[in-house]
């Protein structure tokens, strides 16, 4: 069956209206709004507001937000101070999360590394942050989503992630993360409680966020695989017009045209152009 196609807002380096109005031209009607953690607080929420003006000027819809993840925004940090001035930056994102009408944030449970041997410890305290963050989020109308993470962050396999989202938060299916399960270990794991995804191609030894095509994922039966695990939800592709060292710059139409390659038999680019039509009129 059809589904939403979005794409993370960071796909442009130079973000304009017309970009994305290019994408939404492209199908691509959804954006997840990323806060870019590398910058101070201030400055990163300054910059998430540039971007929010820009997809809201194009028409395209923000219909989730990746909170930012990092040292500063630790939601394991042993130290209760530092993990409680975490977690209260959070809830101040969240506060504008919902204010704006954005239904959904994306949360990573950890940073890294997690030494080994703090690994027990510190998922419990992830745990207990996001279980306070979930509560948090739902009073102000935001579903929580927990990312199953790559390495040696929390959540690196479904019995984790799961474990993280606890009772009541939802979880991203980052397809680009897993390295040691398959997709479909996973999905017959956590597939009931997938939310949202993040799409991107990889080499099974780490993540890349490559463009679909390049790497080792079987684009048409991924969304076989999710369609059986009951997801019915959005498809966002994280990635960047730098695709691939291999093939250069690309455009959302370029992704399109990948996708329908993919996908023609699964129904998502059956009518072509009309299609993509279809999908921004509905997007109005």
């Amino acid at each position: 069956m059809p589904h939403t196609l979005g794409l993370a807002s960071g796909f442009f380096k130079h973000p304009t209206a017309d970009s994305w109005r290019a994408a939404l031209a492209a199908g691509f009607t959804d954006a997840e709004l990323g806060f870019p953690w590398t910058l101070p607080p201030d400055e990163m929420f300054a910059d998430a507001l540039r971007s929010y003006a820009i997809l809201r000027e194009a028409g395209v819809r923000v219909s989730s937000a990746h909170l930012p993840f990092g040292p500063l925004w630790e939601p394991s940090n042993p130290d209760p101070a530092a993990r409680e001035d975490a977690l209260r930056r959070f809830e101040g994102l969240l506060d504008w999360v919902g204010a704006q009408g954005i239904p959904l944030a994306v949360l990573h449970a950890s940073f890294e590394p997690i030494p080994s041997a703090e690994r027990p410890a510190r998922l419990r305290t992830a745990a207990d942050s996001v279980a306070r963050l979930d509560a948090y989020a739902r009073e102000r109308g935001v579903a929580l989503a927990i990312e199953n993470l790559p390495r040696t962050c929390l959540g690196n396999t479904a019995a984790e992630t799961l474990l993280l989202a606890g009772h009541a938060a939802g979880v991203c299916f980052d397809v680009n993360h897993l390295l040691t399960e398959t997709h479909a270990e996973f999905l017959a794991a956590a597939g009931q409680r997938v939310i949202t995804t993040h799409l991107s191609d990889y080499d099974l030894a780490d993540e890349r966020h490559w463009f679909p095509g390049t790497g080792a994922i079987d684009w048409p039966a991924l969304p076989r695989a999710l369609d059986a695990a009951g997801y019915t939800g959005r498809y966002i592709f994280e990635l960047d017009e730098d695709g691939t060292p291999a093939m250069g710059q690309f455009t959302p139409a370029r992704l399109a045209e990948a996708l329908e390659k993919f996908w023609k038999t699964e129904g998502f680019f059956a009518a072509g152009a009309t299609n993509r039509q279809n999908a921004i009129s509905n997007a109005k």
